[in-house]
């Protein structure tokens, strides 16, 4: 039943009339509940009918269970919206609030995208990251840097005794133009396209899923470092697979979802197609031999 008292309300019963002075009948709720029915004693029996109380929530979280609370996605702070609050830090605070095991989760995806029972949108759970794309990119970067010279120098033969191998301090700045345009610039123009479109999908999220779908190409960048034409097809072509299957695999239920009928097979299209640019560039740019 409902409390009809607040902490330290007090009760006047004098008849009307009356003072309470005269028949001292000035008393608080904890004189209605004494100790031996409540079981509390009377200096907490205010706290316990009062409207603060505190055990509420420990009895609320007693009856979900700990394991609800792990079933429920961990939500964090959400970023502040404003003309310039993409200019705060507290704008892109929420995007890197995650711990290694999420990392972890969505890159294991990310390498092994084909024959899993669940998507990537639910590994990411409505949470999507920046943090684990960045560190990705920055990570192909500098793999691609030291790998390109390296595949460079294994490959190299000396024409003559003057010639001399040198090291091309220019890859690093070229890989960081070319990964880091086509990953901002990709996500954006698939948004843009998407919400052309009506496929509902964010633009951070794309960005996640971008991000962590050029996690295949590290470990096909150290493959290519073996001077054989055949082994660096084949890493790169791998990669590039694995890395459109995470893609096309996220986005085509949205598009078969939303999208008109008669532009889901260009939007899919769209994907693959920007992905084969992407990857001949990086195959050619930095690994040509």
């Amino acid at each position: 039943a409902a409390n009809p008292f607040r902490d330290g309300d007090v009760v006047d019963l004098t008849p009307v009339g009356s003072s309470s002075e005269e028949h001292g009948t000035e008393m608080k709720s904890a004189d209605f509940f004494p100790e031996s029915v409540t079981g509390v004693p009377e200096d907490d029996t205010d706290a316990l009918l009062g409207d603060g109380f505190e055990g509420a929530e420990d009895l609320d979280r007693a009856e979900k269970g700990e394991a609800g609370e792990k079933d429920t996605p961990r939500t964090r702070a959400k970023a502040p919206t404003g003309m310039c609050a993409c200019f705060s830090i507290e704008f892109f605070r929420p995007y890197f609030d995650v711990d290694t095991k999420e990392v972890g989760d969505r890159l294991l995806y990310a390498l092994a995208p084909v024959g899993r029972q669940r998507s990537f949108r639910d590994v990411v759970a409505g949470n999507p990251d920046l943090y684990g794309p960045f560190w990705i990119c920055a990570t192909l970067v500098f793999t691609i840097a030291v790998t390109s010279n390296l595949s460079a120098y294994l490959s190299f033969s000396k024409p003559s005794g003057d010639d001399e191998w040198a090291y091309d301090f220019t890859i690093m700045t070229v890989a960081l133009c070319t990964i880091g345009g086509y990953t901002a610039g990709a996500p954006l123009a698939a948004w843009s396209v998407m919400k052309y479109y009506g496929v509902p999908v964010g633009f951070v999220e794309l960005l996640c899923t971008y991000g962590y779908s050029f996690a295949a190409f590290i470990p096909a960048a150290f493959l290519c470092m073996i001077p054989s034409t055949a082994v660096s097809w084949l890493s790169t072509g791998l990669a590039f697979g694995l890395s459109t299957a995470l893609l096309v695999q996220e986005l085509r239920p949205l598009i078969r979802e939303h999208a008109p009928a008669q532009a889901r097979a260009m939007l899919v299209a769209l994907v693959v197609l920007a992905q084969a640019v992407y990857f001949v560039v990086v195959k050619v740019s930095f690994f040509g031999f």
